[in-house]
């Protein structure tokens, strides 16, 4: 029973973001826009003034980054369960391109409107580093998950084996036990 039970904490903290349902997800979000503020606050050294006026502005930031991203994935997802590219015509591909363009675009119209909100609330000094800090904190994030999963892998691994191993005795017991 203790074994099911981290079994079942480990399986479903594997979960990935896009299988999650969208309560999930979105309190993961939350989570991650909190960290990233934090590490911001405290990287930048903002005063408290700014760091009020930076969350409100940030927040907004970051949840519209989310709904760009999750718009590309929608359409990165409707690509795939329409066919594969191979089996796309010319037309269906110029409409993912177009798509995809457009996304671009939002992404740097987004980037380039908070940019200047930022630059209301903090020295440009200040702005520049924090966009890249941002870069820096998702690199790291990637990272650390890259890692993790390297470890689950092989975790999985030995699990794995450990099943097969177990199936292997069990037969054995059984040949044993019908002789």
């Amino acid at each position: 029973m203790i074994v099911a039970f981290f079994i079942g904490n480990w399986a479903s903290a594997q979960e990935p973001g896009w299988k999650m349902n969208p309560e999930k997800r979105k309190e993961r979000q939350e989570k991650m826009i909190a960290k990233k503020f934090q590490y911001a606050k405290k990287t930048l050294e903002l005063t408290e003034p700014e760091a009020k006026q930076f969350k409100s502005v940030y927040s907004k930031y970051e949840h519209e980054k989310i709904a760009l991203r999750e718009a590309m994935r929608k359409e990165i997802f409707a690509m795939r369960k329409d066919g594969k590219i191979q089996e796309m015509n010319d037309k269906e591909l110029r409409g993912f391109i177009d798509k995809k363009l457009e996304i671009d675009k939002k992404n740097y119209e987004l980037d380039r409107d908070y940019t200047i909100k930022l630059t209301k609330i903090l020295p440009p000094k200040k702005v520049v580093q924090f966009f890249r800090l941002d870069k820096q904190f998702n690199r790291r994030l990637l990272r650390r998950l890259g890692e993790r999963r390297g470890k689950l892998e092989k975790r999985r691994g030995k699990m794995e084996r450990r099943k097969k191993l177990m199936e292997k005795r069990k037969k054995m017991m059984q040949e044993k036990w019908s002789d």
